[in-house]
């Protein structure tokens, strides 16, 4: 992830967006870590993964990938702005808006509060 933070810091978005998509890909396809070893027709994460791509893929612009531990854990999906609310809608017609959480991430990292 040394790649991700230095294109972070050198404000090249579309880079680190690559680099998440990478290693998405990595987990999801690769290490097939998005799959409940115990309950293989448990496929709520994959199916997540490929609707968030198809979505992202004809706006042209946005990532997504398995996200935390794996198997079958979440997905983490980076929109742009505008898209969020269409997004959410869209999603949430096949997962239900239940299982869908916006979230917003700031400036700064984690920080002392004194």
């Amino acid at each position: 992830m040394d790649a991700a933070v230095q294109a972070l810091k050198e404000g090249k978005k579309e880079q680190m967006l690559g680099i998440i998509r990478e290693s998405g890909n990595s987990s999801w396809k690769w290490l097939q870590n998005a799959y409940v070893v115990s309950d293989p027709k448990e496929q709520s994460i994959p199916y997540a993964l490929a609707l968030s791509e198809l979505f992202m893929k004809k706006k042209g612009r946005g990532v997504c990938r398995l996200h935390g531990g794996g198997f079958a854990g979440v997905i983490a999906c980076i929109t742009a702005k505008e898209d969020t609310a269409e997004f959410v809608e869209y999603l949430s017609r096949y997962l239900g808006n239940e299982n869908i959480h916006v979230m917003g991430i700031r400036q700064k990292g984690a920080i002392t509060v004194e």
